[in-house]
């Protein structure tokens, strides 16, 4: 489970805008709004330690159906820490997220 401290004034995410996620068991891990084009695209930044981490999702449709891209950069000095720590688990739980959007989408 992750929790997020978004701004109180309950506006809706914006490019340059600053989240911070604390995954159970993990350090809080700051964000930033790189691109929020919904429902479209939408782009985060997470400041690692002496890394970086880019999250990048798409939705595209096609015939009626819509296509879900998720797109993971890692970099940094420490990037081949920050890939076996965090990138390889995004990597594991992408099937279970993606059901989360199709869920969340249809209720929406």
């Amino acid at each position: 489970m992750i929790t997020a401290e978004v701004p109180p004034n309950g506006a809706p995410p914006a490019q340059g805008a600053g989240v911070i996620l604390k995954p159970k068991g993990g350090p809080k891990v700051t964000l930033s709004i790189e691109e929020f084009a919904p429902p479209k695209r939408f782009t985060d930044l997470s400041h690692l330690p002496l890394g970086k981490m880019r999250t990048t999702h798409e939705f595209i449709e096609q015939g009626g159906r819509t296509e879900i891209v998720v797109k993971l950069e890692i970099w940094g000095v420490l990037c081949f820490l920050w890939r076996k720590i965090v990138g390889e688990n995004r990597t594991r739980g992408a099937a279970s997220q993606i059901e989360s959007f199709i869920r969340r989408a249809r209720v929406v």
